[in-house]
């Protein structure tokens, strides 16, 4: 599992992450995410930039899952972070970290 690209998956999809990026006022379709990553990572197959993303999203859609259900209760972000690496595998922490960011800012009412 290659944590670089799907790190720099999670970056380009990442909705604190990708609000970061100065590249934000460009479109943002699958086709343009994709072309971005092949870019940074010329050796990546098509089918592991798509995988990638795969795993991306489903990164950013537990730490949702996760965030919901702990908003009106304790939030223990490093509790969270290892239950994302365990679910989700592939990533560095700062993925994790940046996933609990989104889960959390994504879920407020």
């Amino acid at each position: 599992m290659n944590t670089a690209l799907n790190d720099a998956a999670f970056r380009l999809i990442s909705h604190s992450l990708a609000s970061q990026d100065q590249n934000n006022s460009s479109p943002r379709t699958e086709e343009t995410l994709c072309d971005a990553l092949s870019i940074s990572f010329p050796e990546a197959t098509a089918d592991e930039i798509s995988a990638a993303f795969v795993i991306a999203r489903s990164l950013e859609d537990r730490a949702i899952a996760i965030a919901g259900t702990l908003r009106d209760g304790v939030k223990d972000s490093p509790v969270m972070q290892e239950s994302l690496a365990k679910d989700c595998p592939g990533f560095s922490e700062m993925s994790y970290f940046w996933a609990v960011n989104d889960g959390f800012v994504l879920t407020r009412k």
